[in-house]
């Protein structure tokens, strides 16, 4: 899962024409503080990748939006990438917060 963690994706001297492209893109960054830029997950059935390219993350258009686009990277049943990933939030926060 590829996400971008920030409430912005432009440099504050950017043109407005340059903010109002980049907050069309992911209307919910400024809200959630991150948007999804793609998912690929393997599945099992198929012996294959699923991809969800950027354009999943831009279709999100409200917060509720945001727990399908989850469960198709943390599957029900199978705590395993759930885990990691709250144990790799965990450590960023401690060095980043103390």
């Amino acid at each position: 899962m590829d996400v971008k963690m920030g409430t912005r994706s432009y440099e504050e001297s950017a043109s407005a024409e340059k903010i109002a492209y980049e907050k069309s893109k992911f209307p919910l960054q400024e809200t959630v503080g991150f948007r999804i830029q793609g998912i690929k997950v393997f599945d099992p059935k198929s012996r294959s990748y699923v991809e969800f390219d950027k354009f999943l993350g831009r279709g999100i258009t409200s917060v509720d939006g945001l727990v399908p686009a989850f469960a198709n990277y943390f599957p029900l049943g199978d705590p395993t990438k759930t885990v990691k990933l709250l144990e790799a939030v965990g450590l960023l926060r401690r060095c980043c917060v103390g």
